[in-house]
């Protein structure tokens, strides 16, 4: 069982205990009017020290330990049992009131809390049983309620009790167990759902991955065949020609990276190990590692922030920050037209947080889309008549800067293009 699972399990459980204190008070407050009513002072004592323990428990239960508050309500009750069943004739079948007891600890305990609690508490309402009925349930000289009033009065009670406990119990565990068929009925949904994205994103993957492979194997068969008959190409055109091959094998990579670090996250999570950090310099890394991808569609890399001097530090893992960063930038170039701008800015953000901000001018994100783009294998490019791109690189993003204490978010009032932000604590 995960820890997960055992913490949800033990929640069930504390929520079930407290539903039978608040059905058994009633009941136990009834047994005990009835008692001294007929003036069977002993019952009277058992019944209202059960309303006491019943009392207590709901008191109580936000600021003791659940685990000791269940305890204590167990015991007292054996407590208010053993003093009822003493009182009253076996006529009015009290002592079938220890079969509920004696299985309480095994519905309100979880597996995951100690067994010796949970099996011990199981001994007391035994021992009691035993003990009286050795005893031939003859404890005190007489027994303050009679054969007659017991058949008469108490077995009805007996019984109300029982099967009220019994009806209680039949239905929680049909309600509980309807609540666990829709849980897992929904979870099938999802997963099928997962499955069936997942599939879409390695068979579009698989074919995103064909188009600069192609280019890189295209333009290296032409340099080669160039070579052999001996006409290679100017210098200029050369230099085109390695710009694409680069791009594209750029590119590639970053699929590869996005496909190995989805896999990572889903597996192990996002690990950030954060310190103080300067922005400023991890993102002018980041504007010259995608300086020849910008260049092959003519566009312009630009950085809009404080000088180096001035730059606040924010609290960021260095490789997760730079990671980030990239496929903003990378996206921006992708979306953006030929001999566009794409500018990363760097900003105070209120008192104690830093904004980067990668901001271009190309059809921005369909209207509606701020949180969906975030969700794995969404591809708003489909939207944008763009046909790359899995769907992870946005999800990976945002579990990146979470890791780091940061949120990320889409400037839905960005009119001249898409404008993505990503917020950082100060150092």
């Amino acid at each position: 069982m995960s820890p997960q699972t055992s913490d949800m399990d033990l929640e069930r459980r504390l929520r079930h205990a407290q539903a039978i204190v608040m059905f058994m008070a009633p009941f136990a407050a009834l047994w005990g009017c009835v008692s001294l009513a007929l003036g069977a002072y002993v019952s009277a004592t058992g019944a209202f020290t059960a309303v006491t323990g019943f009392t207590l428990a709901m008191l109580l239960r936000e600021r003791m330990n659940p685990l000791a508050l269940r305890v204590m309500w167990l015991l007292i009750l054996d407590v208010a049992m053993f003093l009822a069943i003493i009182a009253t004739h076996p006529a009015s079948y009290t002592a079938f009131l220890l079969l509920f007891r004696a299985t309480a600890p095994i519905s309100v305990f979880s597996p995951r809390e100690p067994k010796w609690i949970r099996w011990g508490l199981v001994l007391p309402p035994v021992v009691i049983w035993f003990v009286t009925w050795a005893l031939d349930y003859q404890v005190l000289p007489n027994f303050e309620i009679g054969e007659d009033l017991a058949r008469s009065v108490f077995a009805p009670i007996s019984g109300v009790t029982i099967f009220g406990i019994l009806l209680f119990e039949f239905a929680y565990y049909d309600r509980l167990t309807s609540q666990y068929m829709s849980q897992l009925d929904e979870a099938r949904r999802v997963s099928d759902q997962a499955n069936l994205a997942k599939s879409r994103f390695l068979k579009s993957l698989t074919h995103n991955m064909r188009t600069p492979l192609h280019t890189i194997s295209g333009y290296s068969d032409m340099i080669r065949s160039e070579i052999g008959a001996g006409t290679v190409a100017q210098a200029p055109e050369l230099d085109k020609r390695m710009t694409r091959v680069l791009a594209a094998s750029q590119e590639l990579l970053g699929m590869i990276d996005k496909g190995i670090a989805l896999s990572s996250m889903t597996s192990n999570g996002v690990e950030a190990v954060c310190r103080p950090v300067q922005p400023g310099p991890l993102i002018h890394q980041v504007l010259t590692e995608m300086h020849p991808v910008a260049q092959a569609k003519a566009i312009t890399l630009g950085f809009d922030g404080p000088d180096a001097a001035a730059e606040p530090e924010v609290t960021a893992d260095p490789d997760l920050l730079v990671a980030a960063l990239r496929h903003l930038v990378e996206n921006a170039i992708r979306f953006s037209p030929e001999q566009a701008l794409v500018t990363v800015v760097c900003a105070a953000f209120g008192t104690d947080q830093v904004e980067l901000a990668v901001c271009d001018n190309g059809p921005g994100f369909p209207p509606g889309s701020e949180e969906s783009a975030f969700v794995p294998f969404e591809r708003l490019g489909e939207a944008l008549g763009a046909s790359l791109g899995g769907g992870i690189g946005l999800t990976l993003l945002k579990a990146q800067i979470e890791a780091m204490g940061g949120h990320v978010g889409i400037d839905s009032a960005y009119q001249s293009g898409a404008r993505v932000w990503i917020r950082l604590p100060l150092a």
